[in-house]
């Protein structure tokens, strides 16, 4: 009898054991990396597996169908507690999207919502928009997160651009050319790889299910650990077309080493005539010998070969470069680009409210820079103030992006290296 052909019993999928060194939900591992490993591994295995009966070959057949769409509407949900130390920690995340690849030219548009409670440290919420047109990426905060350490509200509806076929590794390949289709050698590669230390352990196929209004078949999936670092340490080197370094390869698999669970992880996943319509993962984390928490994420798919409208944001609202727009400082008043933008002053006038200070020296003494005499900020305004007084000025951008810049702007205290910086304590 074909192992794939086996119906599993009826408990809940077999638990997943994961360190739990950090005291945050996911330890290492995020389960999407999981999820999105099991269909790029179905896609692949196919070219493989050509002879495969029963479960496999069907589950097989209906991962090809859904790598194969045009279009589709996705579903993410990710909730998580854990335990460490005594101390107890929840978060969730919930991410909801489209996907439009019809002419050649994909585009992907979606939203996100997430919560972390990190008990004594606070609890903390997020959304978050995204768009993806071909090789550029836009990203903007809906609403940012608040904390003691950086307020992000300055980034708040701003679009931040990224344009994919400028970003290059140390081989010279830009993100956009690991988006590109693979090649037929490159499959025949993977396809080699797999054969030779195939990650799925075993595919099982359960009762059929009704999700939503359709009727669906249930499949488990067994991911072997053991097997997995290799396979991803070949996988990249042949996508990228050049072997990894030993620093990468140690990357690969020291991560995996830290989230490898103690027993092999199974995924469940529904499909239908279509492609597949559900995936689920159950993890339970375990620290000290016993179980601290629980991780679920469910990814659903629906609307499939859907045209979906996706837009290239405002020029008039996007950045292309965060770094230097947050250093930039025109005017030399003490406040950069992303401040001025912020605080609503003038970025080509020093002195918006002609009052007789600087924009930056007001906003350091906790006054508008926007009205005359002494109208002070708004509390949300002086909260940013205060706890990103470092960020201000024109140095911003390296202490946003470098740990050392963190530590030189923390050591030359509130705007150093900004020339309106000279008047912070001398507003009238």
């Amino acid at each position: 009898m074909d192992p794939a052909d086996q119906t599993p019993p009826d408990q809940t999928a077999s638990a997943a054991y994961i360190p739990s060194r950090t005291g945050i939900i996911v330890p290492r591992r995020g389960p999407l990396i999981i999820l999105a490993l099991v269909i790029i591994l179905l896609a692949v295995i196919t070219t493989v597996y050509k002879t495969a009966t029963g479960p496999t070959r069907q589950l097989f057949a209906a991962s090809q169908k859904t790598m194969a769409l045009e279009s589709v509407r996705y579903e993410i949900a990710t909730k998580g507690a854990n335990e460490d130390q005594g101390q107890k920690y929840s978060g969730e995340l919930k991410v909801t999207g489209t996907y439009d690849g019809h002419g050649g030219k994909p585009r992907l548009g979606a939203q996100a919502e997430g919560r972390v409670d990190l008990g004594k440290d606070g609890t903390y919420q997020a959304k978050l928009e995204g768009r993806q047109l071909e090789n550029v990426s836009y990203g903007m905060l809906v609403e940012p997160p608040k904390n003691e350490v950086v307020d992000l509200l300055p980034l708040k509806d701003l679009w931040l651009k990224q344009d994919w076929s400028e970003m290059k590794d140390a081989q010279g390949r830009t993100l956009a050319d690991y988006l590109k289709p693979l090649s037929k050698e490159q499959v025949k590669q993977l396809g080699e790889v797999m054969k030779k230390n195939p990650p799925i352990s075993k595919v099982e196929k359960g009762k059929a299910e009704q999700i939503g209004n359709v009727k669906a078949d249930h499949y488990r999936v067994t991911i072997d650990y053991d097997k997995l670092p290799e396979f991803l340490v070949n996988a990249a080197g042949i996508v990228r077309g050049q072997a990894l370094n030993e620093e990468e390869k140690k990357m690969i698999t020291d991560g995996l080493k830290d989230a490898k669970p103690e027993k092999n992880t199974p995924v469940d996943i529904w499909t239908t005539p279509d492609g597949i319509k559900k995936i689920q993962s159950h993890d339970e984390l375990r620290g000290a010998g016993k179980t601290t928490g629980t991780l679920d994420t469910t990814v659903i798919f629906s609307d499939y070969n859907q045209t979906f409208d996706v837009q290239t944001p405002s020029p008039a609202n996007t950045v292309d470069e965060l770094e230097r727009y947050a250093s930039a400082d025109a005017d030399r008043d003490g406040l950069n680009n992303l401040m001025e933008r912020y605080f609503k002053s003038d970025p080509k006038r020093a002195d918006t409210d002609s009052d007789g200070n600087k924009d930056g020296a007001e906003v350091r003494a906790g006054y508008d820079p926007t009205r005359k005499g002494k109208a002070k900020l708004s509390a949300e305004q002086q909260h940013v103030a205060k706890v990103d007084k470092d960020l201000l000025g024109s140095d911003a951008g390296t202490a946003l992006f470098s740990e050392a810049g963190r530590s030189s702007a923390a050591e030359a205290g509130p705007g150093a290296g900004s020339a309106g910086n000279q008047s912070a304590n001398s507003v009238n």
